[in-house]
């Protein structure tokens, strides 16, 4: 029985590597693969986090319901989503499609360098110049609001103690770049570009644009990508400055709103 299953998986494994194989299949594969693995991801996360609550606050909803939106819990979930989805479109691919994905296609290689940094502070100036651009025209066109808040994964409302911002800093600003630059300008364009360079930076970036499910906040991270991608390709063969560059943004923002909004709150 074992011996059957196994030669089933090899067969299915052999199929899905011939029709990856071809160019056109490889690109769609790439495209709706990592939002399968996005929503996946969230959802299984999601489950985990709540079966766990219940668990330990069972019979008690009045406990249930404060730990499910504070911020240790809410940095436990960050964490496990973002796990979950790097090992989905990594071990998938390999392990059931036999697609070959190595350190340069990661380029998560060496050590952070002078020129990562460099370039990484010139990358991130470019990028606001150039969204900041778009965002003066686009709305008109696309209809959307250039002003809308961004959505926040913490609720500020909260956050009262200095280990909460903490815990908070550490997720928005150091995990998540490291972790969403390895999916998708490590794993995903690392996997198109050898399709075709400008099709992978266009793909990779309209991704990274959709899962932030907001039109300008959309607009902003899909030229950040653009941007990081083409300082992967052309200059260093790592990803190293677009983590710095993430980072930058992600700390502006966590700055704007969470700490100048307390700060504000409190003076008031």
């Amino acid at each position: 029985m074992k011996n059957k299953f196994k030669n089933i998986f090899l067969k299915l494994q052999k199929k899905n590597e011939e029709m990856l194989s071809k160019k056109p299949l490889k690109i769609i594969f790439w495209t709706i693969f990592p939002i399968l693995s996005y929503f996946a991801a969230s959802y299984f996360s999601a489950v985990i986090i709540r079966l766990s609550l219940a668990l330990i606050f069972w019979n008690n909803d009045v406990g249930y319901q404060s730990a499910a939106s504070n911020t240790i819990t809410t940095t436990i979930y960050s964490a496990l989503f973002l796990g979950l989805m790097l090992a989905m479109v990594y071990f998938i691919p390999t392990k059931l499609f036999k697609q070959k994905i190595s350190k340069d296609d990661i380029a998560l290689k060496g050590v952070i360098t002078w020129q990562d940094l460099g370039l990484a502070i010139l990358g991130f100036i470019a990028s606001m110049i150039i969204s900041g651009i778009l965002l003066e025209f686009l709305p008109n066109i696309l209809h959307f609001d250039k002003l809308q808040v961004q959505d926040l994964v913490f609720q500020r409302s909260g956050m009262i103690h200095s280990w909460q911002f903490l815990l908070a800093f550490i997720s928005v600003v150091v995990i998540a770049p490291v972790f969403e630059e390895l999916i998708f300008r490590g794993i995903i364009y690392g996997q198109l570009r050898k399709v075709n360079v400008p099709l992978a930076i266009f793909i990779t970036s309209l991704l990274f644009g959709f899962v932030h499910f907001q039109m300008n906040v959309g607009v902003t991270v899909f030229v950040m990508s653009v941007v990081m991608c083409f300082i992967r390709e052309k200059w260093t063969q790592t990803i190293w400055s677009g983590i710095v560059i993430h980072m930058i943004k992600n700390g502006i923002a966590f700055f704007l709103l969470y700490v100048l909004q307390t700060i504000q709150f409190f003076q008031a």
